[in-house]
């Protein structure tokens, strides 16, 4: 309810805090940016994309609503004080260290929100970069250990399911 502040993890694609308008303070920590723009292609980034006057114009509102950081989160040293809010989605199942992550990013927010892929047999699936296959509830679990989700959620997207968990800690 009443979040202030807030920190997305892994936010190469458009932003999903920039339509949490009620929070004043929003943070973005990738460890790469790309260009942001409804129509973009997903392997323009930063680096070698040609801005167009609509693609500027969105870039331009979305440095003035979320403050990006480009870091690895891993080595991204958090203000003293916790944020209120965190998400982080789709991006557990590409990191080396999903436990230090995941304790990482329970650990930054008094809320975090994570999703990841659920029970996707991806295992061959190059195009994936995925570094953990297959994930359960009880690898994510294991993930967090010592910290348990308070709710968690299975969706479907297409053919395609995700677990969503939430975890409080204050």
């Amino acid at each position: 309810g009443n979040a202030k502040t807030m920190l997305e993890v892994g936010c190469a694609n458009d932003p999903f805090s920039q339509y949490l308008t009620w929070i004043p303070s929003k943070t973005c920590v990738a460890p790469y940016r790309v260009q942001y723009s409804p129509n973009r292609n997903p392997a323009d980034t930063e680096d070698n994309q040609t801005q167009k006057s609509g693609q500027a114009q969105h870039q331009q509102q979305f440095s003035r609503e979320v403050d990006f950081i480009k870091a690895d989160f891993m080595k991204f040293q958090e203000p003293p004080e916790k944020y209120d809010l965190l998400i982080c989605s789709q991006v557990v199942e590409h990191v080396d260290d999903p436990g230090g992550f995941v304790k990482k990013l329970i650990e930054a927010a008094r809320t975090s929100i994570i999703s990841v892929p659920y029970q996707w047999n991806d295992k061959n699936c190059k195009a994936c970069h995925h570094k953990s296959n297959y994930i359960t509830l009880e690898m994510i679990a294991n993930w967090a250990a010592p910290y348990k989700h308070d709710h968690h959620f299975i969706v479907q997207d297409n053919n395609a399911k995700r677990v969503i968990l939430v975890f409080h800690h204050e």
